[in-house]
């Protein structure tokens, strides 16, 4: 996103879409780390987290594949740091418990069933 607003990548509209995309998703995952340092630590706040956490996962996906593209395609084949940043974005999808893996307990949970993980 620095590199998008340094270049005057894009349009108004488009570099506004990556800020809003971003500072949701840190004001959500601020707001569940509030929730957590205040005391809830039960399975509400466990599953809460997680949906916050997969939440802020797409959130950051959608906005670096967007910044990406409005760097351009030079940017992204003529220097290996850009597609390094593309990359490193999506580092979050690798971090234990990974959506495939915990979706069946969060979709019990949300079933009335209690948060299982696996």
């Amino acid at each position: 996103m620095e590199r998008v607003f340094a270049g005057k990548r894009g349009t108004p509209v488009e570099r506004l879409s990556l800020v809003t995309e971003v500072e949701g998703a840190m004001t959500t995952l601020e707001g569940i780390a509030h929730t957590i340092m205040h005391g809830q630590d039960d399975e509400a706040a466990v599953a809460k987290s997680l949906f916050v956490r997969y939440f802020v996962q797409q959130a950051v996906e959608r906005a670096s594949a967007h910044a990406t593209e409005l760097l351009g395609g030079m940017s992204y084949m003529g220097s290996g740091e850009t597609a390094c940043l593309y990359a490193a974005a999506r580092a979050l999808a690798f971090h234990p418990p990974g959506r495939v893996s915990i979706a069946p307990s969060l979709d019990n949970y949300l079933s009335g069933q209690p948060l299982i993980m696996p």
